[in-house]
């Protein structure tokens, strides 16, 4: 809904696109309707009041496909429905002006929802107006927190308070002088300080400043905590030079992929993508970006994205805004409710832990089989891929697909893989991961043999990955194996697929 023409003699012209988003108007706005009228078709005429004063609202209507232009239940239902549907289910709002829009928008949903079940009780309209309060409350507790009205004095320390993980504590408290080779590899520089010491910040924001001498050492350590880490974050974390986002704003244009983008518009600089979500019709997808070149430096980059990967616009995210952005991501953005009545991002993840730990519990007595002398042979050949397996299995052209089912094909008619246990009385772990879980900046990549990491844009994100060990009770080395995969009706294994996939 938005405003034209103004305010003429008492008379306010607003476009709308259905009666019901009159009604909605004058109930935000507290304009008590007295009477009505439709002069011609589309065009309404209603007499109000106003903090005790007279007012004549028109009413323009350009309704658009599908919104029914009736005050009856369907119609405000409708109303609610496509308003949700237009507020992104992710915390890109909060930056710029786009945050009051989109509270705004949220409020009429909610209230054109609940006028819809004053004409009766329905239970997918009640859920509805229930995901509309939930997702509004969210976003109005969150609004006068917009990091533009605040100095950095009145941010908040994020949850996790820069405290750093048990294993960097024992770096930090190391002796010193360090080798530079002997820095955790999670601890990435962030910029170079005018006096030569570098700014370093660990994935939980934990900050320390690195004084490195000639020889390579790191000869002094200062721990970054509460307000110096927090300007710290602020000043450092989440700024970009101008040459690189001249680079960005260049190699951006719609229709680019998104891998274009990053490897055009960063040049030897580095991302990690940190969040994927889905709302209002939008995928936008948080990465944190890390530049090379002068100085180090790094920002927050959200991108908007077709199914095709194709990008629809992106913001580079600086300052107060990046640092908000991303503690409102660590807070809030796992539990937004989703799109049609999707459960939270939090909620997903639990589900998704919870049926991997089934599959593993399910695929324990195959892999049991596996080392039985009785049934190993007929167990293996029992998961010998089939013509089309590939194709279910992996990304790829039907060229590509086709070569990797002959490979395996090859490969089971002439050597057939073993398996063997390191002795009589093992322990069998299991490690169970989709292929979207294996890209190489999720957590999962480094769980699962390093390996995969080569392959995992090839393989089908959707599809359910078994890597497994026999380890000895006793102790001692095991034996490693990884290439199960579930394919809708049946186990298949594709050993070492890094080696077939080209």
């Amino acid at each position: 809904m938005e405003a034209c023409a103004g305010v003429v003699t008492g008379t306010s012209v607003i476009v709308v696109r259905s009666e019901a988003e009159a009604a909605v108007y004058c109930q935000l706005t507290g304009h008590a309707v007295i009477g009505r009228r439709s002069p011609r078709p589309l065009a309404h005429v209603w007499e109000c009041m106003w903090r005790d004063e007279a007012r004549q609202l028109v009413f323009v209507e350009i309704p658009s496909d599908g919104l029914s232009r009736l005050l009856d239940r369907d119609g405000f239902a409708q109303v609610g429905a496509e308003r949700l549907g237009s507020v992104p289910a992710t915390p890109l709002g909060f930056m710029r002006g786009e945050a009051r829009r989109c509270v705004t928008d949220l409020v009429l949903a909610a209230f054109a929802l609940g006028e819809a079940l004053r004409w009766g009780h329905d239970e997918v309209l009640a859920g509805a107006l229930q995901r509309a309060n939930e997702r509004r409350s969210v976003w109005i507790a969150a609004l006068p927190l917009l990091p533009e009205s605040r100095p950095v004095a009145q941010l908040p320390v994020p949850p996790h308070g820069f405290v750093p993980p048990p294993a960097l504590v024992g770096w930090l408290s190391r002796p010193l002088p360090i080798p530079i080779e002997e820095i955790p590899e999670e601890l990435s520089v962030v910029t170079r300080a005018e006096d030569g010491r570098f700014l370093a910040r660990h994935p939980t924001h934990t900050l320390a400043w690195l004084t490195v001498n000639d020889a390579r050492e790191v000869v002094a350590i200062e721990r970054l905590q509460g307000a110096g880490a927090l300007s710290a974050m602020v000043d450092h974390g989440f700024t970009f030079l101008e040459v690189q986002k001249a680079r960005l704003r260049a190699c951006g244009q719609a229709g680019d992929t998104l891998v274009h983008l990053l490897a055009e518009g960063l040049g030897e600089g580095q991302s990690r993508a940190i969040l994927d979500l889905r709302g209002g019709g939008d995928r936008v997808r948080f990465l944190e970006l890390e530049s090379r070149d002068p100085r180090f430096r790094g920002a927050l980059l959200a991108v908007r994205l077709d199914e095709d990967e194709r990008v629809l616009g992106f913001r580079l995210v600086e300052g107060l805004d990046g640092y908000e952005m991303m503690g409102l991501l660590d807070a809030t953005a796992p539990h937004l409710p989703g799109p049609a009545g999707e459960p939270p991002l939090a909620v997903s993840a639990a589900n998704l832990d919870a049926v991997l730990t089934e599959i593993g519990a399910g695929v324990r007595p195959l892999l049991e089989a596996l080392v039985d002398p009785a049934r190993s042979a007929d167990t293996i050949a029992s998961l010998a891929p089939r013509p089309g397996d590939a194709a279910k299995a992996f990304l790829g052209t039907d060229a590509e697909l086709a070569a990797v089912d002959d490979r395996y094909a090859g490969l089971w008619a002439g050597d057939p893989p073993r398996v063997r246990a390191p002795s009589a009385q093992v322990t069998l772990r299991i490690i169970v991961a989709t292929g979207g879980m294996l890209l190489p900046d999720a957590p999962m990549a480094k769980v699962f043999p390093p390996t995969w990491a080569r392959v995992a844009e090839r393989l089908r994100p959707e599809r359910a990955w078994i890597a497994w060990a026999y380890e000895p009770v006793a102790g001692g080395r095991g034996t490693d194996y990884d290439g199960l995969v579930w394919l809708d009706d049946r186990w298949v294994w594709f050993p070492a697929p890094w080696r077939v996939l080209r």
